[in-house]
């Protein structure tokens, strides 16, 4: 998604393909949905509250 003020690139995967098990354990996934923002710096920031838009808004609004 662009817009004026940023640029974010949402990407998803199949956690039930086989080739993407090691990514799961590599990320620590154990539930879905599972949201993370990765900054520029390669940081992983996990999403660990209820998903809303509200709080999916503030999380991403907390990234910059």
């Amino acid at each position: 998604v662009n817009n004026s003020n940023n640029n974010f690139v949402i990407a998803s995967f199949d956690c039930m393909e086989e080739n993407n098990k090691k990514l799961l354990k590599q990320l620590n996934i154990t539930r879905f949905p599972t949201l993370f923002y990765f900054g520029k710096d390669g940081t992983l920031y996990p999403f660990q509250e209820e998903l809303t838009s509200d709080n999916l808004v503030k999380y991403m609004q907390n990234r910059k």
